[in-house]
């Protein structure tokens, strides 16, 4: 016999107050986000503020530094704000977790093609 449980909004988990956080239950992706903050800050400063670093079109310096700057101020601490929320148990979070790594995925994919090749590829 299968037996289904279904969460109500005013119902308490199965394991009562002795439940996991979501970060006891899968570690491996928060600590792959943490380490994720500390790569994006390194190069997102090393975009900023490392002159000649880029050798494309100055049009593409310019929205590549701009991504850079956004990355450092919007990305970065939202992406740790909602890891810390989710971490917490927080829906919203997670899904907001979700949502920066899919920009920080895209942003990154248009760098490995549209980028012309420098020494951060390497690192």
């Amino acid at each position: 016999m299968i037996h289904l449980a279904i969460a109500t909004p005013h119902s308490s988990p199965p394991c009562g107050d002795a439940c996991p956080s979501p970060a006891e239950q899968h570690p491996l992706g928060y600590w792959l986000s943490g380490g994720l903050i500390i790569l994006l800050a390194a190069a997102s400063a090393a975009g900023l503020f490392i002159p000649g670093l880029y050798h494309d079109t100055p049009n593409w310096i310019a929205q590549t530094r701009g991504t850079d700057l956004v990355t450092l101020v919007v990305a970065i601490p939202a992406l740790a704000a909602s890891l810390i929320l989710a971490a917490r148990g927080s829906p919203r979070a997670q899904i907001t977790w979700l949502g920066v790594l899919g920009y920080i995925f895209y942003m990154y994919v248009v760098y490995t093609f549209d980028v012309a090749f420098n020494w951060l590829f390497l690192a």
